[in-house]
């Protein structure tokens, strides 16, 4: 079977594309940054740490987001293809990414208030926006990956498969423990975020094992 020959690629068009998405993400840290909320009034400093939910999901959405440029990088620079569709899905997952942040300062709002329910509907609408950030950004995994699939060599193909394994997977663990805090006791609605590490653990292995099963192993020391 001949090799597919590459479509053309508009370069121009690619590096503004990537240009903008990384000035939308840079902001998106700085809004961040800002959501953080200072003591309101004497003896409240201490709850920066008796109460640090707030603290947790600052860090963990600022690591959501530095990783998502990290992907973004891999995305554009090996699997992005400047179209229509790519564009539009690009354009949402930043949307989806300041959604995120918007959430963090619901999220911190509803901690403040504590008021019935406050925290869990806060909290299944941040893991919700996690969902949708994640789909949105596997999304273009696949469909670049679709579509370069025979112009890329087996390492690039099983890191591309892996990465957008991860990103669904990763997608439907977020949406469990969404439900989870919305639906289950107030103490797990607080210490949701707490199970982010040992999703990101099992994001990470469980694709590995599967792209083992599928031949499309990964040569030793390759970076993703």
């Amino acid at each position: 079977m001949s090799a597919v020959e590459p479509a053309p690629v508009d370069h121009g068009l690619l590096q503004r594309v990537e240009t903008f998405s990384d000035v939308v993400l840079g902001f998106c840290l700085a809004e961040l940054g800002l959501s953080l909320s200072l003591p309101t009034g004497p003896g409240h400093v201490i709850e920066v740490l008796t109460k640090p939910w707030g603290l947790v999901a600052f860090v963990w959405t600022f690591g959501t987001i530095c990783l998502l440029w990290v992907r973004n990088n891999h995305l554009f620079k090996h699997y992005f293809i400047p179209n229509a569709l790519s564009i539009v899905l690009n354009f949402a997952q930043l949307g989806a990414a300041v959604l995120t942040v918007y959430m963090v300062q619901l999220l911190l709002r509803a901690i403040q208030l504590d008021g019935p329910g406050d925290i869990k509907a806060a909290l299944a609408m941040y893991f919700g926006s996690y969902v949708l950030l994640q789909v949105l950004l596997g999304a273009l995994f696949l469909y670049g990956l679709r579509k370069r699939w025979g112009t890329l060599d087996a390492p690039l193909r099983a890191r591309g498969v892996t990465a957008t394994m991860r990103l669904f997977a990763g997608a439907i663990a977020m949406a469990g423990l969404g439900y989870g805090g919305a639906h289950g006791p107030k103490i797990f609605a607080v210490t949701a975020m707490v199970f982010i590490p040992f999703v990101l653990i099992a994001g990470r292995l469980g694709p590995l094992a599967l792209i083992h099963a599928m031949g499309l192993r990964k040569p030793t020391g390759s970076s993703e």
